[in-house]
């Protein structure tokens, strides 16, 4: 209609006014400042972040994405010094026992024929979340790896969520619709036991270990919800022994509701975003310090802005070659 109409025109217009700012655009999806917008506000305009996040995806499709924007950016010939990979809690969400792996990338009939075929062979009684724990780690393999290729550093950041949200609830107040799909009967049981912790330790007006601890309990069980699990927790953190990576991780106070870090059930906002780029800003400086050529800085004037100045109709100035890809 028209109202849908007049946003769109809106939107544009303040996109094409903050690239002529040299602002980077709004995002579709981000109204808050995430950890990239505090990185780049952290290092100042001599450096470009980008926030290349999308909602839903996990590291599955992370790992791929990654590698069609990295051969972009090179046909672009703008080079990437450091990437950070933030992925984790989609990846332990169940999605009616259907894995990423049976549908991302496949064509749509090898997609029916998949599932036709593992409606028989899948187990009610069992729970099968997107990615699991060993292909999430396996996926986030995959990333280093590309990276490694590239000559690009990369840093792990440990997926943040919340304790006190309450369980089985994308939106406060949500009621549930609870219909049958393949593994509902276990992953309803496990909500059901994890409302019954969380009712417990929401009565609790004081802070206690033991209650930190059943809150906690409260999460593990509710794969209603994107919140990462133990599992690929593990996978993660061992990843990071074995590759001897850059690893942010960040402890939140979780003494009262933590609810003042997320903007909802898993997306973090304020002092956690800003913590997660202070730590990330700590491990570039601490890898750059004596040792500026590690950047493989360029100067503006030898950046080719052409195509991108006629692919967005508009006077691009490029901080500078050095980007940051979140």
């Amino acid at each position: 209609g028209r109202k849908e109409e007049g946003d769109r025109i809106y939107r544009i217009s303040v996109a094409l006014s903050r690239l002529k700012q040299n602002m980077p655009p709004l995002s579709a999806f981000f109204r808050y400042k995430t950890y990239s917008d505090f990185l780049q506000d952290l290092l100042g305009p001599e450096y470009f972040v980008i926030n290349a996040g999308v909602p839903a995806h996990t590291s599955l499709q992370g790992s791929r994405r990654l590698l069609l924007l990295l051969n972009r950016f090179k046909e672009e010939r703008i080079p990437i010094n450091w990437i950070t990979a933030y992925f984790g809690n989609n990846d332990s969400v169940w999605d009616h026992n259907r894995q990423d792996k049976e549908w991302v990338g496949k064509k749509k009939r090898n997609i029916l024929v998949h599932q036709f075929f593992n409606h028989f062979k899948k187990n009610d009684d069992s729970i099968i979340t997107r990615v699991s724990a060993t292909d999430y780690k396996e996926n986030m393999k995959a990333i280093i790896r590309t990276c490694q290729n590239y000559g690009i550093d990369v840093s792990i950041i440990e997926p943040l969520a919340p304790i006190y949200w309450k369980p089985g609830t994308r939106v406060q107040n949500e009621k549930l619709e609870r219909k049958n799909y393949s593994g509902s009967i276990p992953v309803y049981k496990l909500l059901d036991e994890a409302l019954v912790l969380w009712n417990q330790a929401s009565k609790q007006t004081s802070y206690s270990e033991l209650k930190k601890v059943i809150l906690e309990a409260t999460r593990e069980k509710d794969y209603v919800v994107p919140r990462i699990k133990k599992g690929h927790l593990q996978s993660l953190r061992n990843l990071a022994n074995e590759s001897e990576l850059s690893y942010v991780y960040i402890n939140l106070d979780r003494s009262v509701d933590d609810i003042r870090y997320f903007i909802d059930y898993c997306h973090p906002i304020g002092q956690a975003n800003l913590l997660i780029a202070e730590k990330i800003l700590e491990i570039i400086s601490g890898k750059c310090s004596g040792k500026e050529s590690n950047w493989s800085l360029v100067q503006k004037d030898e950046i080719q802005t052409t195509q991108l100045n006629k692919k967005f109709a508009v006077n691009l100035d490029l901080p500078t070659a050095t980007y940051t890809l979140y």
